[in-house]
């Protein structure tokens, strides 16, 4: 997969989406979070008001962030970046900001871009709805600046024949979570097969202790729990036959003597 950048409206989930990746996949994806975001809280600059002081860092840090990826391409990690410079050019479009745009005009052809480029879907009113319920007020973008925005990236993806690759954010984020790291050819790796049990039937007598060992294998660590007893994640999916509950006590007595055994409450009789 390689380069790989995830865009979007603002508020639909790029962040947190990317943090799960970030966990669940490592060593095999490097994440990196959006460049503009990342100067702007560190430097405690306002993104619509201090625009000068913002672009001038952003192209300060933009070298060692394309030496980042290099790096890790290098290493045979896919790299998935939130958001490109190509966003912040289509807010500095929808903003009037001529200086940046003539700074990205000279950058466009020397900077390494995504193979891949994502980009998270959902209508306008959805991001504005979250943005309120996440409460940044400083990052807050508003519905006419969005509409600039969006009009001057999908312009500028078309020029320069682009796909990108939709992906609904208008849905639970578990589906939205499945879909990117579908897209991005990334498989879960757990503990190798050979090192756990897939099943284990656990057979005893009523009060023998089966539920307390099983009490204490799911108490155990992980690690302790693989490396001694190779035990995964412990999910109990039934419960030996004789301890279930029968339609007639008449069949369950039955049961019971053919297994040499009285049912609890009952004295085995011979006649």
């Amino acid at each position: 997969m390689g380069y790989v950048t995830l865009e979007g409206l603002p508020a639909l989930g790029k962040s947190e989406l990317l943090s799960a990746i970030r966990l669940f996949y490592p060593g095999q994806v490097l994440v990196l979070p959006e460049l503009v975001k990342e100067v702007g809280e560190r430097e405690g600059l306002d993104p619509f008001r201090e625009r000068d002081r913002l672009n001038r860092a952003v192209l300060a840090a933009l070298p060692r962030r394309q030496e980042e990826i290099k790096k890790a391409l290098a290493q045979g990690l896919i790299v998935v970046e939130e958001s490109h410079l190509a966003v912040h050019a289509a807010y500095s479009a929808a903003l009037g900001d001529g200086d940046f745009l003539a700074e990205f005009e000279k950058l466009e052809k020397k900077l390494l871009w995504p193979d891949q480029f994502l980009a998270l879907e959902a209508p306008i009113p959805v991001s504005l709805a979250r943005q309120a319920a996440r409460a940044e007020s400083r990052w807050q973008v508003g519905r006419e600046l969005l509409e600039r925005m969006q009009g001057w990236l999908s312009t500028w993806h078309a020029r320069r024949g682009d796909e990108v690759l939709s992906i609904d954010a208008d849905r639970p984020p578990q589906e939205v979570l499945v879909e990117l790291a579908g897209a991005l050819g990334l498989a879960y790796r757990s503990l190798p097969a050979g090192e756990v049990l897939s099943y284990l039937i656990l057979l005893g007598r009523p009060a023998a202790g089966k539920s307390e060992l099983i009490q204490f294998l799911r108490g155990l660590p992980p690690d302790e729990r693989a490396e001694c007893y190779h035990l995964g994640t412990i999910q109990v999916l039934t419960i030996f036959l004789f301890c279930g509950r029968s339609s007639s006590r008449t069949t369950s007595g039955r049961m019971w003597e053919r297994a040499g055994s009285s049912p609890p409450g009952r004295r085995r009789t011979t006649t």
